[in-house]
């Protein structure tokens, strides 16, 4: 089953017994729009339909379901070889780093290039300054 099918899928069992309308009194979102993304393809074109991260914010925030799973499902969260599999925690998730710490870790990566020891203390002493030290 692709994203878009998987994703419109599980909002339908979500959605329950609530019609379209109702849900999208709840939800804030039309619900000519929200049977598309169940859809997971616009009938009109074929395409297929991949809900903005706030749209996907307010499906949670209605359904009472966590929204990190529902950004997983569209595909957000899911990168080729990521290393973890569907229906489980992603790494960012599973661990708690203190971001003090930032500058001894290895492995740290932005948009697939891996940072300097520098870079990352530069990072910290970003965060001193939004933050306080």
């Amino acid at each position: 089953m692709s994203g878009s099918k998987e994703l419109g899928h599980l909002l339908r069992e979500l959605r329950g017994k609530q019609s379209l309308r109702q849900a999208s009194a709840k939800t804030g979102i039309s619900h000519t729009y929200l049977g598309i993304i169940e859809k997971g393809a616009d009938a009109r074109s074929g395409n297929p339909v991949k809900p903005t991260p706030e749209t996907l914010k307010s499906l949670s925030d209605a359904y009472g379901y966590p929204y990190a799973s529902l950004l997983e499902a569209a595909g957000y969260l899911r990168e080729p070889g990521a290393g973890y599999e569907a229906g489980t925690t992603p790494p960012a998730e599973r661990e708690n780093l203190a971001l003090e710490q930032l500058p001894a870790r290895t492995n740290v990566t932005f948009r697939g290039r891996q940072l300097t020891a520098a870079e990352k203390r530069k990072i910290v002493d970003m965060l001193d300054v939004m933050f306080g030290s």
